[in-house]
């Protein structure tokens, strides 16, 4: 069977307890913009870059037919990537460690798909990201 030629990931969708506080944690974290959302406000689309995420509260229609999140054992995303230019590494280190977490909960792993460095953290509901630099010095 020959393989599907995919250009990139168009978006990422996750299940959100809190749809306000994870809109402020994507919004001041990283500086997504809000691109749309539906008109009972259950579902919000935000853009980082060419890409999109897709937050759905789990209290909305739509949320309640996809079930809990990841922090109540669901099945939501375990952890994505996100590809960061290396030189913004250092500020998105400190903008995440003084918004949201301890320093020591953010760590510095070598990336062996990309030869770089890459950070974990999470969001409000618990969904690991992985910070890629694709840069061994940052």
């Amino acid at each position: 069977m020959k393989q599907a030629d995919l250009k990139h990931r168009d978006s990422i969708v996750l299940s959100v307890n809190n749809l306000e506080h994870s809109l402020h944690f994507y919004i001041s974290s990283f500086g997504c913009c809000v691109k749309s959302l539906t008109r009972d406000s259950s579902m919000v689309c935000l853009t980082l870059g060419a890409q999109s995420i897709l937050l759905i509260d789990i209290h909305g229609a739509l949320g309640r037919r996809m079930g809990p999140t990841t922090k109540e054992q669901s099945c939501n995303i375990r952890r994505f990537l996100l590809n960061v230019k290396p030189s913004e590494m250092p500020g998105l280190i400190t903008r995440l460690s003084s918004l949201w977490s301890p320093a020591d909960n953010l760590a510095l792993r070598y990336a062996t798909d990309t030869g770089g460095w890459s950070i974990y953290c999470f969001d409000p509901d618990g969904n690991q990201i992985d910070l890629i630099g694709n840069n061994k010095q940052i």
